[in-house]
């Protein structure tokens, strides 16, 4: 993957015993070093980092640890204190990184059953509370609330879930403080708070959006944002308090309007957002909501910085949007012809775009650690519902991740999508092809295989309706 070599720091100052100097740092690298000590086999690995700015960044490199004992050393964009995770075998690791931080990682598949390994390198401490935690909860939290909220519970018992949940996950982090840096502490804490938080926003909105449009929540349903701290600036370049406000922001306006806030009036959202987290919070998270449209809309970028106010804080971050966002509408342009790709679905049959010709195509671009591709499957569910009998197919192309991984999450999530998987060698090709840098990435395609829009709405924003005016375009023709 490829990213822009553009340096910009900000600092918030230390507020308390249990804060440090946060920085966002666009040209931030760290480094990984893997070996295989055991000699005896090849061993492929992978390092995936999701970033918090842009909005839904993400970096993959996939390698292969060789049985002659030869080292990678995986460099990798990172921005501020974020994870990271390391894939080999059968296990995934979760680190903690920053920028110039060096971890070292030697791993011994040599002996039956899962590798071993050793890490060695800054905040040793931090990556064995992960270890510990991964192993008190083989399926996280979040995941075990994320799929009650989109099954057939009721808001009553998904709130009792959550909440239960929540405390065992903060049990855990308290019976294993002992050692652990304050300032990592504040960071867990907000994870954990901020994800249960969003994730309890998320369902309400997914349920009243789409599955059950006239319910209303239990009285007490919301209480939970009575102790959720709004105005963080200490976690503001976070990833899952970013998640939070979205949906804070979203759940908010929705109630003071009666009405979704619209994504190209971008001064009053910026009015709105500034009124609700103050200016500096409100500023910067006004521009991480417009980086989102570099994943959908890139052209509406620049529109939308020019109509904003002038920026005191954060304006050096605008050059850097405007030119991720000049570089993604010079690929694909509506009209040219779609690239090609043969695929496998679960059937391991292959499948290629041209068979879908003379139907409109809504391509969804995925990978199995992507959280936002995953918040999208029950509304690219929807799609295929709605769209049921008439001449579009919603086409789900799962990159970077194993097959059986891909298997798992479309029995896990019930995918009703046409379901393909990429292996590394056209994951690459498709990536390149299609101007993916973030995840997940929506394509519409005309009846003819020309591109109606690369990067167009997400499932939950839109897509239906454009997918409806191409479907009356296709049939004026």
């Amino acid at each position: 993957m490829k990213w822009i070599s553009v340096c910009f720091v900000f600092w918030l100052p230390l507020l308390n015993t249990f804060s440090f100097a946060q920085k966002l740092n666009l040209n931030g690298t760290a480094t990984i070093k893997l070996s295989n000590v055991s000699r005896s086999t090849d061993l492929p690995i992978s390092v995936e980092v999701l970033h918090s700015f842009p909005a839904y960044g993400s970096y993959e490199q996939r390698d292969t640890l060789s049985a002659t004992g030869k080292p990678i050393w995986v460099t990798f964009p990172i921005h501020t204190v974020q994870n990271v995770f390391v894939s080999f075998s059968s296990k995934k690791l979760n680190l903690l990184m920053m920028p110039s931080d060096t971890i070292y990682i030697s791993i011994d598949s040599s002996k039956p059953g899962p590798a071993t390994y050793e890490i060695e390198g800054q905040n040793k401490q931090i990556q064995d509370y992960y270890e510990a935690k991964s192993a008190r909860f083989p399926v996280l939290p979040s995941q075990q609330v994320m799929s009650a909220g989109v099954g057939d519970a009721t808001l009553s018992d998904f709130k009792i879930l959550a909440d239960s949940l929540y405390k065992l996950e903060k049990d855990f982090l308290d019976e294993n403080a002992k050692g652990l840096p304050p300032w990592f502490i504040r960071f867990e804490t907000d994870a954990i708070t901020y994800t249960n938080a969003y994730l309890r926003l998320y369902v309400y909105q997914y349920r009243h959006q789409v599955k059950h449009p006239d319910s209303n929540a239990p009285g007490n349903y919301f209480n939970f944002l009575q102790t959720v701290a709004i105005r963080n600036t200490l976690a503001l370049y976070d990833y899952d308090y970013l998640q939070f406000l979205e949906a804070y922001v979203k759940y908010k306006s929705a109630n003071t309007t009666k009405a979704l806030p619209s994504q190209s009036n971008i001064l009053t959202n910026y009015q709105q957002n500034t009124g609700l987290l103050g200016k500096q919070i409100g500023e910067f998270f006004t521009l991480y909501m417009i980086s989102n449209a570099l994943n959908n809309n890139p052209r509406q970028v620049e529109i939308e910085i020019d109509k904003l106010p002038a920026l005191q804080t954060y304006r050096t971050l605008i050059p850097y949007l405007k030119q991720n966002a000049s570089q993604r509408i010079k690929l694909l342009n509506a009209g040219k012809k779609s690239p090609n790709f043969i695929l496998a679905d679960i059937q391991d049959s292959l499948v290629s775009l041209k068979q879908f010709r003379g139907q409109i195509i809504y391509l969804s671009f995925w990978f199995a650690g992507c959280k936002g591709c995953i918040e999208e499957f029950p509304y690219e569910n929807e799609l295929v519902e709605k769209f049921k009998g008439k001449p579009v197919q919603v086409v789900s192309i799962c990159t970077r991740t194993t097959r059986e991984k891909w298997l798992e999450k479309i029995s896990q999530y019930g995918l009703k999508t046409v379901n393909l998987y990429a292996n590394a060698q056209w994951g690459n090709a498709l990536e390149e092809k299609f101007g993916i840098n973030v995840y997940p990435q929506y394509v519409l395609i005309g009846s003819d295989g020309a591109i109606i829009e690369n990067f167009t709405s997400r499932p939950s924003q839109g897509a239906a309706v454009k997918i409806e005016k191409a479907l009356s375009a296709m049939k004026l023709d």
